[in-house]
């Protein structure tokens, strides 16, 4: 069990080829390189927020084509409401029957 190796041990190797790394990518920044990542970089910023935007415009246009639905919906309802209903028959006297006795009854004399 003495081979396995400690926890404390993994981490001082672990954080002394992260400090290495460091250093040898700092020896090789210049100016020119790094003009060169950050316009690389920037361009393709630009890119994924061109995408994103054009997405998050595409998704708002059609969030306002629903809701200007809705609305026009219930503007419909709305008038619907404020109309009068329609005249009920006299009462003792329902439609139906009203429309069999129409039936029913002889030809009108002239």
């Amino acid at each position: 069990m003495s081979d396995d190796p400690k926890p404390a041990d993994d981490l001082r190797d672990g954080l002394g080829l992260l400090f290495r790394a460091a250093k040898n990518l700092a020896k090789d920044i210049t100016p020119d390189r790094t003009e060169k990542m950050i316009s690389d970089t920037g361009g393709e910023l630009l890119r994924v927020v061109t995408v994103v935007g054009t997405a998050v415009g595409t998704q708002l246009g059609k969030a306002a084509d629903v809701a200007q639905a809705a609305v026009e919906r219930a503007v419909e309802k709305a008038e619907r409401a404020s109309e009068p209903p329609p005249a009920a028959p006299p009462p003792g006297e329902d439609a139906a029957t009203k429309d069999e006795a129409r039936d029913d009854a002889p030809p009108a004399a002239k």
